[in-house]
């Protein structure tokens, strides 16, 4: 197909030598062109040679030539041709921006001598370069030119590149469902085609599109079709690579044995491999592994990484000897062999920092951190975990810094491509203005010629036009008296049509009368009809309603009867059966009896050992949970800086267990306040370990990064949160509801900015109390966006006005009834309390909600700030 492209190419130069189009190609003798002509043709076969052998130099001396020729003899076809050469070699080179410079000035010329096919080549060439340029929008625009060009000319070929080609571009554009669509029309292609390699190809990028929608079960069975394609072609090495792949969504969906089964059919395949096979195998090993783990089959999941840790070993790959050692390291600890785990994940270290194997070490400083932390060693525990977050604040940086550049990328090729239009255009309005020049030239030799034979025409025009004249004077009255006569003929013969309407009309008058009374006679004699049958049917129906009423009665009476007689038979008999079956019973459970009170004394004294135990535990547990209360306290904001910054406030929170998921969180930097109330995912030990998370977050947005816009920092937080749970692979839905406010000094005003996630703020000003509404979504959590952004809302507080920023713990508390506080209960109470001081405010909250739930267990953490705004003075600091 596409030596045939080439010949159809070739056959339109073979036209172009029988045409002289151009200005200057009609100075040249026919047979100067064609050879001039013939010798671009064979510069750019030369240019083809070359490229192919990927002799880049000596190829764009060919296509220079050519260029050269052609702009001499003004063969523009040659022009066209020779600058998409030029621009494709320069994009194979990767200088895209020269590249770009020569195809689009070779896109102008095929679209100006209408070469649709030339044209579509152009088109598909600038949007892949502009995939390679990272521009993916302006791809897919000249993709999408290239394909509609190759579909009207019936190019197959042309048609499946580019189909191929776009598909990509709106992939990595974020449009899956273009994507989709796309793909799915190039696959029906590549099948019908028979055409193996390209079906795969497409299938795998199917499969990503589905996977990146979180749609497993659809990319599986992409996979699956691809991998029944490398059975047959008995591709080993794909066939592999494919069983792991289809592995791997398999454990994503945690169906884990369906999982194994594919991992090991990729062993099978790889086992068929000369080289490479056991770097591909110790992969395989790891994920059969982790797929262990997660059934809790520790040994089995620990003798795959052994075998993992040999293969890596043999092939020198510190890296992959760096995860094996983390993967057993979790093993062991998720097991509960923390030695273990400490010694195995210090292999892993080793072997990572020899190669600075920073994805590894990340793994493997979380890890220690974790086994740290169960040897009750806080300090290097929390010296790890800094690791961890050193090493994983490199890589966001770097993959942020490439994000930029790739941005900058994309605006710099769109902002050379309208420089390069520019410039091209500019050259063409140069040439089009010495063509003008040159034609005005020979227009005013013309103009002398013909004015000479414009005076010998001009007096026979005279005549001409006097003698036209006349003839016109004379068709003029001869049709006026046409248009008289005509005009009389319609008349009188309309004047007959309107006669015989009125006589039509009359005789039609005439009918529907007569019709009018034929139809009320027949009422009349239908109206009789319908009366006697009424009659008929009344009689017909009161006999039979006096038939069925004694019928009914006589039969139920005989019902009843037999219903008694039936009913006192059937209750005698089973009351007999049932005293036989009682005595048995009886009999058998004395019998019962006996046995169950031995086993009954043999459990009694094994539960008085285990109750030992349980006691000893919980003793443990409890003085852990202690201990964490007073780690979980001492992050909490020390009450010396909240009144540094707020004079007059309270903080009521009423952790539900020991520890809370609840916590409540300040910060005054650069002039300006922060406070917060946060409500975690759980309460108790869960909640307390998220609530550690959020503080640490905050502490590094707000403190560090030197974020200060209440709605930027809680965007900053959730995705802090998504990365530190790893929430895009595990689909963990943890996270966090947040009141945030800030407060700062602006002249002689004080200005309030309030964001948050599913935790409103309520604001008493002059006894009127307003709820700031918060965006009804989480922090963190695994879903599917592209974004996450919060609104921020901007006030003017004034002396004497009440801050109060609330979790949901005093909304959801219940009473007795399992009737919610509520919103509306909590903006009564706060209006109601409002002109208190401070600490009474805070005791009559405390005095209700232990009215309002008396009976009734705690059911959730509590936590509610309030903050009275203090007027400010020039030297005053305090905002409130």
């Amino acid at each position: 197909m596409k030596s045939q492209s080439l010949k159809a190419g070739w056959c339109i130069i073979g036209a172009f030598f029988l045409m002289v189009t151009t200005l200057n190609a009609q100075k040249l003798s026919p047979e100067q062109y064609k050879a001039d002509s013939s010798k671009v043709v064979s510069l750019n076969r030369d240019f083809d040679q070359k490229f192919k052998e990927q002799d880049y130099e000596n190829a764009i001396l060919f296509a220079s030539q050519a260029i050269a020729i052609s702009n001499k003899i003004g063969f523009e076809f040659g022009q066209g041709l020779s600058l998409y050469n030029l621009g494709k070699i320069y994009k194979e080179k990767k200088d895209l921006s020269q590249g770009l410079n020569y195809l689009l000035q070779s896109q102008i010329i095929f679209e100006k001598i209408k070469s649709e096919k030339n044209l579509a080549e152009s088109n598909y060439e600038i949007g892949n370069l502009y995939i390679d340029w990272n521009t993916f929008n302006k791809s897919v625009s000249y993709l999408k030119s290239a394909l509609n060009l190759f579909e009207s000319l019936n190019d197959e070929f042309g048609k499946e590149k580019s189909l191929n080609a776009l598909g990509f571009a709106f992939y990595q554009n974020g449009d899956f469902d273009k994507a989709k669509e796309i793909y799915e029309e190039a696959l029906v292609m590549a099948n019908n085609t028979n055409n193996h390699q390209q079906s795969a190809i497409i299938l795998d990028q199917l499969s990503n599109i589905s996977k990146d929608e979180k749609n497993f079960e659809q990319a599986i069975v992409y996979l699956q079709n691809k991998r029944a394609i490398h059975e047959q072609d008995k591709d080993y090495l794909s066939l592999g690579i494919t069983s792991n792949n289809i592995g791997y969504l398999y454990r994503q969906l945690g169906e884990n044995e369906e999982s194994i089964d594919y991992f090991n059919r990729g062993l099978e395949a790889f086992n068929h491999l000369n080289t490479d096979g056991d770097r591909k195998n110790a992969s395989l090993m790891d994920n059969i592994g982790v797929t262990y783990t997660n059934l809790k089959s520790f040994n089995k999941a620990e003798k795959y990484f052994y075998e993992s840790l040999k293969l890596h070993e043999s092939n020198k790959d510190l890296e992959g000897l760096a995860g094996s050692y983390n993967y057993l390291a979790a093993n062991n600890f998720i097991s509960g062999y923390n030695d273990k785990a400490y010694s195995n994940v210090q292999k892993a270290i080793e072997a990572g920092e020899k190669i600075n194997a920073r994805k590894e070490l990340i793994e493997s400083y979380f890890i220690l951190s974790e086994i740290y932390a169960k040897f009750n060693d806080f300090k290097n525990s929390q010296e790890a975990y800094k690791k961890h977050e050193a090493l994983k604040k490199e890589l966001e940086d770097e993959a942020n810094q490439l994000k930029e550049e790739r941005r900058q990328e994309q605006l710099f090729a769109e902002k050379k491509e309208n420089e390069l239009r520019l410039i091209i255009a500019d050259k063409e309005k140069q040439a089009l203005s010495l063509k003008q020049l040159k034609l005005e030239a020979e227009k005013k030799e013309q103009a002398l010629a013909l004015q000479q034979k414009q005076l010998s025409l001009l007096t026979k025009e005279k005549e001409l036009q006097k003698q036209t004249l006349e003839n016109q004077a004379l068709e003029k009255k001869r049709a006026q008296q046409a248009l008289a006569l005509a005009q009389q003929q319609i008349e009188a013969q309309s004047r007959e049509r309107e006669i015989a309407n009125l006589e039509r009309e009359r005789e039609l008058q005439d009918l529907a009368i007569k019709q009018k009374e034929l139809e009320e006679e027949k009422q009349q004699k239908a109206m009789q009809l319908l009366e006697a049958d009424k009659k008929l049917k009344d009689q017909q129906l009161l006999e039979e309603e006096r038939f069925r009423y004694y019928g009914y009665g006589i039969l139920g009476l005989f019902l009843v009867i037999m219903g008694i007689i039936a009913y006192g038979f059937v209750q005698k008999k089973k009351s007999n059966k049932m005293l036989l079956s009682q005595r048995e019973e009886i009999k058998e459970k004395n019998e019962e009896l006996e046995s169950n009170m031995e086993r009954l004394q043999s459990a009694q004294q094994l539960m008085k050992k285990q109750k030992e135990k349980l006691e000893e535990t919980n003793i443990r547990i409890t003085d852990s949970i202690k201990y964490a209360n007073r780690i979980q306290s001492a992050i909490l904001p020390n009450e010396k800086d909240l009144a540094g910054a707020f004079e007059d406030h309270f903080v009521v929170y009423m952790p539900k267990d020991m520890v809370s998921g609840d916590f409540y969180w300040f910060a005054h930097v650069d002039g300006k306040s922060f406070i917060a109330a946060v409500d975690c995912t759980g309460h108790g030990v869960p909640g307390a370990f998220m609530s550690m998370i959020g503080n640490s977050l905050l502490n590094q947005v707000v403190k560090e990064r030197k974020i200060r816009d209440t709605d930027k920092i809680l965007e900053e937080l959730h995705y802090g949160v998504r990365e530190a749970l790893r929430q895009n692979e595990s689909k963990n839905v943890d996270g966090m509801d947040i009141c945030l406010c800030s407060l700062e000094q602006k002249g002689e005003e004080i200005v309030m900015n309030y964001s948050g996630a599913k935790c409103p703020l309520f604001l008493i000003n002059d006894g009127q109390i307003t709820e700031f509404n918060p965006d009804r979504k989480s922090i963190g959590g695994w879903q599917k966006e592209n974004e996450h952004k919060f609104e921020r809302k901007e006030t003017i507080v004034k002396p004497g006005d009440y801050i109060y920023l609330t979790t949901d713990g005093i909304i959801d508390t219940p009473n007795e009834k399992r009737r919610r506080f509520g919103t509306s209960n909590l903006k009564n109470l706060l209006e109601k309390i409002a002109s208190k001081s401070m600490g009474d405010q805070k005791d009559e909250i405390m005095a209700t909600l232990i009215e309002y739930s008396q009976n009734t267990p705690q059911r959730d953490d509590v936590t509610l700030i309030g903050i009275q705004v203090k007027k400010v003075t020039k030297t005053s600091k305090k905002l409130a």
